[in-house]
C-alpha cells in the first residue's frame, strides 16, 4: 500500500446522433512508499481509453476500442553475489 499518492481520473461521452457515440478516459496514478518500511518504491500508471460504437440497427451492433496503457515502478534492487 502506498503511504502517498496522486491520482487523476476523466472521463468523457459524446453522441452523434442517437446512432453513433465515442467514449474517453484517462487515469493517472502516482504512489509513494517512501516511509522506510523495509522497502522503498514508487510507481506511475497511466491508462488512456478510446471506444467508437455504432448501433445503425436494433440487429446490428458494433463497436472499436483503443488502450493505452504505460507504467513504470522505481524499486532498488539487491542482488546477493556469492563467491565459491
Amino acid at each position: 500500500m502506498p503511504s502517498s499518492y496522486d491520482e487523476l481520473f476523466a472521463r468523457g461521452s459524446l453522441m452523434f446522433g442517437e446512432e453513433f457515440g465515442a467514449t474517453a478516459s484517462y487515469k493517472y496514478f502516482d504512489g509513494d512508499n517512501d516511509e522506510g518500511d523495509l522497502t522503498e518504491w514508487s510507481r506511475t500508471s497511466q491508462t488512456a481509453i478510446d471506444s467508437f460504437w455504432a448501433m445503425p440497427s436494433p440487429q446490428v451492433q458494433w463497436a472499436l476500442s483503443y488502450v493505452w496503457h504505460d507504467q513504470e515502478l522505481d524499486m532498488p534492487a539487491s542482488i546477493p553475489l556469492f563467491d565459491g
